[in-house]
């Protein structure tokens, strides 16, 4: 795992897994409610507060890695 060149995005080898469905996260985000952290797809960043420092990033995969 490594910074991009914005804050607002990370690059990561692989796309793990939504912590609330099987699908390819997207985020790494704070969730709204409890101030805990997950990964979530499109389909579930709307749990997620906002994108940057200390809220959350945009996972981007590393070319060479694998597919979404």
């Amino acid at each position: 795992m490594s910074n991009n060149n914005t804050k607002n995005e990370i690059i990561v080898d692989e796309l793990p897994k939504c912590d609330f469905c099987n699908n390819k996260a997207c985020y790494d985000m704070k969730l709204s409610r409890g101030g805990y952290w997950a990964y979530v797809c499109e389909n579930h960043k709307y749990h997620g507060i906002k994108l940057g420092v200390g809220y959350g990033q945009k996972l981007v995969l590393n070319k060479g890695g694998e597919s979404k």
